[in-house]
Parts: C-alpha cells; sequence; structure tokens
C-alpha cells in the first residue's frame, strides 16, 4: 500500500526503517509508550538491539521521535533515505 501511495521507486529508495517503523507505527495507531522505549532504547535492552530481534520496536521508536516529537510530517519521513544513525543519535541525546 505505501509504495502505492508514494510510487515504487521513491519507495525502492527508503531505508528499511522508515518502511517497517511507518508500517508498525501506524497499525499500534497510538498504543506506544514512547519515554518507556527510549529508555530501553539508551539502556540497550535486548528488544531494542537490532542484533537480538529489536528491530520493529526500535524503527517505531525513530518513527515516533519524528513524527511526534519533531513535527515532521509522513510525507517529509516518506521523501526520501534518512540516515537512521543520525535519528538514533538525536535520541541518544534527549
Amino acid at each position: 500500500m505505501l509504495a502505492r501511495r508514494i510510487g515504487r521507486v521513491r519507495y525502492a529508495r527508503l531505508q528499511r526503517w522508515q518502511v517497517e517503523g511507518y508500517a508498525d507505527y501506524v497499525a499500534k495507531a497510538g498504543a506506544f509508550d514512547f519515554e518507556k522505549t527510549l529508555a530501553a532504547f539508551k539502556a540497550g535492552t535486548r528488544e531494542l538491539d537490532p542484533k537480538r530481534s529489536g528491530l520493529y520496536l526500535r524503527y517505531h521508536l525513530l518513527v515516533a521521535y519524528l513524527l511526534d516529537h519533531q513535527a515532521t510530517t509522513p510525507d517529509a519521513l516518506l521523501a526520501g533515505p534518512i540516515e537512521q544513525a543520525e535519528v538514533e543519535g538525536r535520541l541518544r541525546g534527549l
């Protein structure tokens, strides 16, 4: 559905975290504890460790940060690739 909405070329250029994080964000429809997840991210818990299966929750955190705390629009989030490390660096500084 997302590829149809934004176009296949634009979709193909997005980072995995943008696609999966946005899908998880939309699917949970607000049922997400940002502060608890941010604390887990900073602590390096298993649930947020990509090497231990923490992909979707981590990606959701990045998307929630941009959309809910940085006033990024969904169109801006999905306009093109955004470096995951840059967003994670900003989260670590919170």
